[in-house]
């Protein structure tokens, strides 16, 4: 089972209560997605003003909100599994709220009213004294905001009328079983915990209901609480409940699907089990990671990978959490280049620890604090963006999360963003909008593939506080970085960089994963990745020099032609810096290398689709600025669009095998 959050923000019109003066209401959505990837979805609606946890202690915890919030959403996931509607259509009767009775719009005549009342119990009661006539029955609600001795006091100023009118007042003062016994009018329990109390009034989104309570209500929360709640209260129909509370936040696309007809109220929306589908797949999900060191393993994958990748994927898990270890462990996709279209995802184990010593590191180096805000623009279940939380969890800073299409100058100033982490596409994209940084940036990381010094010149030009980082899911990240003018990469302070005896970069320090699974011919095979010396070897070609390394190339880059040694990743630098040159998206074209009958190999430059520049001029510029056994004599134009990692990363071994089957 996976789980997912949607954060969101409800603004209010009016405070809500005696005890909560602020206009947000914050909260989340919880989604679960099982292994055959049915989903379902519930809502969290904490009130730390009347003695809930805040929402990222709740969500830590797994605190009781979020334990109602699984029962709700497991029991939408079977409904949806199943193909079966909960919502009946059946219209339920409510009360009609007033949550400010000193300016009244509407008094709801010959209607049920719950009014919110707090410490000022005067006029209150001159209030209800004067409209009771108007009501039918009444409902008080003072979130425990009077003492004993007030509510006597506030008691003994209402006429008969309006104590004859009362059904009940919920949760007057803090409970007191003596107390409560002795008023002369019914009181009832709502947040206050009173156990044993005969009069309850039941939030279904907080409580398992059952049949005894006085009636349902709303916990003022999200319309998929409000949604659940009413597929419950349809199974009280005598009874009138308090649901009607959307109209106290500012507008939503859920609020559509609702129906308010005087005092009934229902919903229609698509899909099964509680429905809303459409909006619910509008909405950016998180995933929700618990970082304890000993809690079950947990895979991070795309959503918008194929069943049969993610079946795939689940398999991988079930065989690690069986032969391995069923605790302590992130289960991470690949986010590498280099995967053949033949071949399976890959997945790296890195112990929980391991991953959170990363976040650690990063936050020391750069001095990270609570009162920096984070950018969320990379996919959560890469190393990448879910470092960005990893962060952000130990130190308490807020996340805020946009798709890279919705991002832009005003998000990053309205939330305050001062921290990003980025990949060179984006910057590129920076460029070509010609984006300045808002004066509130301090840093934006930039890793997951090579920089050029161009891009990296017209970024800065613009203001953008870069910081070029190397890193990989085999590290959880981050372990070095490039400081302006300089080639090389620094290491992080415990970070050991070192060469093998062929060349390539060996790392040692307290981040590393420790296994790697992939499906090879329908056989799993788990691959130990650190030596006994306590190194992890990759597959980077490096030079160092003066405690700073240098990549060359990648091992299975280096190709012979006519005998000759060349470099594709060195040759792939030249031709991006001809792109950026003439202000072309290097992602639109791509060097590899084809074999060759007579060479060993030659070079080709393969064009996306859609090119709408002269292909023959970049050739001809590329092969001037190479030697001669490095020019490129072939080219081809792909007919389908170029394959990319979520990250843009191209993935050059399944472009190879897509240029060989078209041109076969």
């Amino acid at each position: 089972m996976q789980f997912f959050i949607h954060r969101y923000f409800l603004k209010r019109k009016n405070p809500a209560n005696a005890q909560t003066p602020n206009l947000v209401q914050e909260g989340a959505l919880l989604k679960i997605v099982d292994e055959s990837h049915n989903f379902g979805v519930a809502d969290i609606c904490p009130w730390p003003t009347l003695g809930d946890l805040d929402l990222d202690s709740e969500l830590k915890n797994r605190g009781p909100l979020f334990s109602r919030a699984l029962e709700l959403a497991q029991h939408d996931l079977s409904a949806r599994k199943n193909k079966i509607q909960l919502n009946l259509k059946n219209p339920v009767k409510n009360h009609f709220l007033i949550s400010d009775y000193r300016h009244v719009s509407e008094l709801a005549y010959g209607r049920t009213v719950k009014i919110k009342g707090d410490g000022d119990i005067a006029p209150l009661a001159h209030f209800l004294n004067k409209t009771a006539i108007h009501f039918k029955n009444i409902r008080l609600d003072f979130n425990s905001s009077l003492t004993a001795d007030l509510y006597d006091q506030f008691v003994g100023l209402l006429s008969e009328v309006v104590k004859n009118k009362i059904e009940c007042i919920e949760d007057p003062f803090p409970f007191d079983k003596n107390r409560w016994k002795a008023s002369p009018l019914i009181l009832a329990c709502d947040f206050e915990k009173a156990p044993g109390w005969p009069y309850r009034v039941q939030k279904p989104v907080r409580t398992l209901v059952d049949q005894d309570s006085l009636y349902l209500t709303s916990a003022m929360d999200h319309p998929i609480g409000i949604a659940h709640g009413l597929i419950e209260a349809q199974k009280y129909p005598e009874k009138t409940h308090g649901f009607m509370t959307l109209d106290q936040y500012q507008d939503s696309p859920f609020l559509k699907y609702f129906n308010i007809q005087k005092d009934k109220m229902s919903f229609d929306s698509d899909g099964f089990g509680i429905g809303f589908e459409t909006e619910l797949n509008n909405l950016v999900w998180e995933p929700l990671i618990d970082y304890r060191e000993q809690s079950e393993n947990h895979i991070l994958y795309s959503p918008f990978l194929s069943d049969a990748e993610k079946n795939k994927l689940e398999k991988l898990k079930t065989y690690f959490d069986t032969n391995t270890s069923p605790r302590g462990y992130f289960l991470i996709s690949s986010s590498g280049s280099s995967t053949s279209g033949r071949d399976s995802l890959k997945v790296y184990a890195i112990l929980k620890s391991n991953f959170m010593n990363s976040a650690q590191k990063v936050n020391e180096k750069f001095n990270l604090a609570t009162d920096m805000a984070w950018g969320s623009v990379l996919p959560s279940y890469h190393v990448g963006g879910m470092s960005v939380l990893a962060r952000a969890y130990l130190t308490k800073a807020q996340v805020y999360f946009s798709s890279w299409k919705s991002f832009s100058y005003d998000w990053l100033v309205k939330n305050h963003i001062q921290l990003l982490s980025l990949v060179p596409t984006q910057l590129f994209d920076l460029v070509q909008n010609k984006m300045k940084c808002p004066p509130q940036m301090k840093y934006v990381f930039v890793g997951g593939a090579h920089l050029s010094s161009e891009l990296e010149k017209s970024v800065r030009d613009l203001g953008w506080p870069l910081v070029i980082t190397f890193g990989m899911t085999e590290t959880s990240s981050m372990i070095a970085e490039r400081l302006p003018q300089e080639k090389g990469y620094r290491p992080f302070s415990g970070v050991q960089a070192g060469q093998t005896t062929e060349g390539r970069l060996k790392i040692k320090c307290n981040s590393l994963a420790e296994y790697s699974l992939q499906i090879v011919e329908d056989k799993i095979i788990q691959k130990n990745l650190i030596n006994k010396d306590g190194f992890y070897e990759s597959e980077d070609l490096i030079e160092i020099k003066d405690q700073q390394f240098q990549f060359v190339n990648k091992s299975h880059d280096q190709v012979k032609i006519n005998g000759e040694g060349v470099s594709l990743f060195q040759l792939r630098q030249k031709l991006e810096k001809i792109m950026l040159t003439q202000d072309l998206n290097p992602q639109s074209c791509a060097l590899i290398s084809v074999p060759d009958d007579r060479q060993g190999d030659s070079l080709m430059i393969v064009f996306a689709p859609a090119a709408t520049y002269s292909t023959s001029e970049i050739v001809d510029q590329f092969n001037l600025s190479v030697l001669p056994y490095e020019r490129v004599l072939k080219t081809h134009t792909l007919q389908k669009p170029f394959p990319v990692t979520e990250l843009n990363k191209i993935l050059y071994t399944k472009l190879k095998e897509m240029v060989l089957d078209e041109k076969a």
